[in-house]
């Protein structure tokens, strides 16, 4: 049994995504417009909203990585126990 390779790819902080959170930010200001000057004090900066994605990009392709170890672990056990 083999496992495919998938090639590890880095979090890219383009344009598109900054304005896609400014978009996103806005229309959570927006939703509650009494309350919008308090949302955008909670609201992190897009610089430190980009680099919490990275963290998390980071994290989520790890767990992702030690997900398939596993279950090609789990699976290669079954096979060599059966044979």
């Amino acid at each position: 049994m083999r496992l495919k390779h998938r090639p590890r790819s880095e979090y890219a902080v383009t344009d598109r995504k900054r304005a896609a959170a400014r978009r996103m930010q806005q229309r959570q200001r927006d939703s509650l417009p009494l309350l919008a000057e308090l949302i955008a004090e909670t609201q992190p900066g897009i610089d430190e909203l980009m680099a919490t994605r990275i963290s998390r990009w980071i994290a989520w392709e790890q767990q992702d990585r030690d997900r398939r170890a596993s279950l090609w672990r789990r699976a290669r056990r079954e096979r060599v126990g059966h044979c």
